[in-house]
């Protein structure tokens, strides 16, 4: 069961990155744009960028109950 656990930290772990990613390059875009005078299309971004910021903070928010999990399971000697 360890070996799924970790298995599964690693997954979320690669999706942090991934959700996290994808909101900084939004964001960026995002702010390209609003110079550019793209109001409406830097708005758009910058919602899609909170998205995926918000998903990755609810998947830091798994990843820390999985970690508190494997503590509590090596505590039982499981």
């Amino acid at each position: 069961m360890p070996d799924a656990r970790r298995q599964i930290m690693d997954t979320t772990i690669a999706e942090i990155l991934e959700e996290e990613g994808l909101a900084h390059e939004l964001a960026g875009l995002a702010h390209e744009l609003e110079q550019d005078g793209h109001h409406a299309t830097a708005h758009m971004l910058r919602h899609m960028s909170r998205r995926h910021r918000i998903n990755g903070l609810a998947l830091r928010g798994n990843l820390a109950v999985l970690q508190a999990a494997g503590g509590t399971a090596a505590e039982s000697g499981d």
